[in-house]
């Protein structure tokens, strides 16, 4: 990501993320990110004058904040199972003190059941996933088949999910790097 400021559009989708991770997609208004981006009443409106439009938006800025975390997650360049078991819990960590990006792109996935609009956005953004678990399991030497890595999505998406949804609950699993590299190894035929 950019040391840059924000543009206009980008810091009222970044209020607009902010919303929908506090109040849920019915909380999404043009009033509600006009306040939380402290901008002038109608602001909002007059960069994206509908709700469908406001809400492009923030999926767009979702996305390019996504593929931002995930670049530098593959900059790390794990070389073994366990190594990116660790980036992984750790990026699990890092999700459960700052969940405000992961709930934003649930209350959007949610948000795409009712407006169609919406789904090639999210479609999109698990492509983005998906590729991103295929590059970071041949990095380790795996050679997972296109049907492993939309299935690693599924589950990836389902704990983390889980991880905010469960709160204390959560099973320590999740957080166990040496447990998640042994699947690693399972899963790739590595043992």
């Amino acid at each position: 990501m950019s040391n840059e400021q924000p543009t206009r559009r980008e810091a009222i989708a970044d209020a607009a993320i902010e919303v929908l991770a506090e109040h849920g997609s019915r909380g999404l208004t043009h009033r509600a990110v006009d306040a939380k981006a402290g901008i002038a009443a109608g602001s909002t409106s007059y960069y994206f004058r509908t709700r469908l439009a406001l809400l492009e938006a923030a999926q767009a800025r979702v996305a390019q904040l996504q593929l931002a975390r995930m670049a530098a997650v593959a900059d790390a360049a794990p070389r073994t199972a366990l190594e990116l078991a660790q980036l992984i819990t750790a990026n699990m960590r890092a999700i459960r003190v700052n969940p405000t990006l992961t709930i934003a792109t649930m209350e959007l996935s949610l948000e795409a059941v009712r407006r169609p609009e919406l789904r090639p956005g999210v479609a999109a953004a698990r492509d983005l996933f998906v590729d991103w678990q295929d590059r970071m399991l041949r990095a380790i030497g795996g050679e997972p088949s296109p049907e492993l890595t939309q299935l690693l999505a599924s589950l990836g998406t389902g704990m983390v999910v889980e991880l905010l949804s469960l709160g204390e609950a959560v099973p320590a699993a999740f957080f166990d790097a040496e447990a998640q590299a042994r699947n690693f190894n399972r899963l790739l035929g590595n043992y």
